[in-house]
């Protein structure tokens, strides 16, 4: 079975194999093991293999890439691999790019991928203030909150899409996810429209009841157990929840067409 997903050469091994694997640790460490071997097979140098097969978290608590012969390219000749956690960069010079070992890797193009603020970053560079002048970047700052990645709690007619606990965050085809969140919030505004009403706002309940129910889905898995983005782990001091909702998006999808089917329970009007 393994073999058959792996020779399909998609995100089948990832997204339609064993669900198992994202709660069981024997289940994930057989799936894990089987993709190292790959690995190992294409790469054969000891030295290179240390550094680019990944032993500290299982497959598939990270976002999994496609990729065509990347693993191969690190035997050319002109190809050197510098881990930089062993030796982190600590400076660009006008050489290329120094090492915290002192070595200076001599560079003619240097091509930045130094991560990003998933999920909360495009709002949080925005001077958003809710209610009484509350900040949602201080806010997102000690918790990240949401009811359903739609609304957040004192900041009311603020409608989001993409944002925290909410399948868009990343774990979805993210323009489909995102279709039906703006239909979801069009809905909405035109039903507001149709009864006179000028403002709605996402109670504390509403938003504590689905940060809960997105929590203790969250937490069967084993990717809350990792360092990844995905955690918001790669910005220093991030609060430390999974950014998106990892239920499923058809539970989802059903649970807000639910909320909208009665009356928007949760929310408040005026």
């Amino acid at each position: 079975m393994l073999e058959r997903l792996w020779a399909d050469g998609s995100l089948a091994l990832w997204l339609s194999s064993f669900a198992e694997m994202f709660f069981d640790e024997k289940v994930n460490d057989v799936v894990s093991e089987f993709v190292r071997e790959k690995m190992r097979a294409r790469i054969k140098d000891p030295e290179l293999c240390a550094k680019l097969i990944p032993t500290s978290y299982g497959f598939g608590t990270h976002r999994v890439p496609l990729e065509s012969n990347y693993l191969e390219v690190f035997h050319q000749p002109n190809v050197e691999i510098v881990d930089v956690k062993a030796s982190p960069i600590v400076r660009i010079v006008p050489e290329g790019v120094m090492t915290a070992d002192g070595t200076v890797h001599e560079l003619d193009i240097l091509v930045l991928a130094t991560g990003f603020d998933a999920g909360t970053g495009a709002l949080t560079r925005i001077d958003i203030r809710g209610r009484d002048g509350r900040s949602l970047k201080e806010e997102w700052g000690q918790e990240v909150r949401t009811a359903m990645g739609l609304q957040v709690h004192g900041y009311p007619n603020l409608f989001t899409t993409g944002a925290p606990l909410a399948p868009s965050a990343a774990l979805c085809n993210m323009t489909t996810c995102l279709q039906q969140q703006v239909g979801w919030i069009s809905d909405c505004i035109r039903d507001m429209r149709e009864k006179g009403l000028k403002v709605i706002e996402a109670s504390k309940e509403i938003q504590d009841q689905w940060v809960a129910h997105h929590d203790e889905i969250a937490n069967k898995t084993l990717v809350v157990k990792t360092d990844s983005w995905y955690m918001g782990s790669n910005v220093s001091g991030k609060p430390r929840r999974l950014l998106s909702y990892i239920g499923g998006v058809g539970t989802y999808r059903q649970k807000c067409a639910d909320v909208a089917a009665s009356g928007y329970s949760g929310f408040r009007f005026a």
